[in-house]
């Protein structure tokens, strides 16, 4: 980030920072993202959640924000004999409630908290958000629930690069198959060593290049800069904060 306005507001903001971390999962349902969109035109809310050791994803309609939605999809997600060990969750209200505090302490559902967007830390299930949303776009049914039910199914039956094997298919997977992909050695984790980025170090003088130069260019491509700078602050997400020269 190159330093423009107020050098607090940049270290602080989310949206901006990048990197993203490889999470590693040994079992069905012992890392479950959830999280909430909203649908303006139609009046309307669904509640998405995914496993993040199969990739199997649940949606549901409602009609309102209430934390009883979000409770009733982690008791559905219980009544299949099985129950989440971790949900990751953003923020907001919906989700940061007493009524699902208790229900996760007395079914000993750990909740762990992350920053609304945090693409870095619940990625996958804004990844299934976007996948959702397409698969909508591409629906023929008319009614809206039709669309996202359609939608969540054929992502269920469908490929999955990371796993080697659709998400249903990996949740009946007793061949280990679906372990290795989703361990560190696995092919998944080491496309993420190959998207290292060099670091930096704080009062490092680096050159600065416009972003918009790189897309589709080799690394190699000689592109414009803004010149050179100096780094001034180490954020997260893998990010700097860099002031011109």
């Amino acid at each position: 980030r190159v330093l423009k306005n107020c050098e607090t507001c940049q270290k602080f903001n989310r949206k901006t920072s990048g990197g993203t971390d490889f999470v590693s999962t040994t079992r069905y349902l012992e890392k479950v993202g959830l999280d909430l969109i909203e649908f303006r035109e139609e009046k309307a809310f669904i509640v998405v959640a995914i496993d993040y050791f199969t990739r199997r994803a649940w949606a549901r309609v409602v009609e309102s924000k209430h934390a009883t939605a979000i409770v009733s999809l982690i008791k559905e997600l219980c009544s299949q004999g099985k129950k989440p060990e971790e949900i990751i969750i953003d923020n907001g209200k919906e989700f940061c409630n007493e009524q699902l505090r208790e229900l996760c302490s007395t079914m000993n559902i750990e909740h762990r908290k992350v920053g609304v967007e945090s693409h870095r830390s619940n990625g996958r299930v804004e990844r299934i958000i976007r996948t959702l949303r397409e698969g909508m776009l591409k629906s023929k049914e008319v009614e809206f629930k039709d669309k996202v039910y359609e939608a969540i199914e054929t992502y269920n039956l469908s490929f999955h690069v990371g796993l080697g094997c659709t998400p249903i298919e990996a949740v009946n997977d007793d061949t280990g198959k679906v372990m290795l992909e989703n361990s560190p050695q696995g092919r998944y984790a080491r496309r993420f060593r190959r998207w290292y980025r060099e670091k930096f170090k704080k009062n490092q003088i680096v050159r600065v290049a416009k972003r918009e130069n790189l897309t589709g260019c080799s690394k190699y491509s000689k592109g414009r800069f803004l010149g050179m700078g100096k780094v001034i602050e180490l954020c997260l997400g893998d990010s700097y904060i860099v002031r011109l020269e």
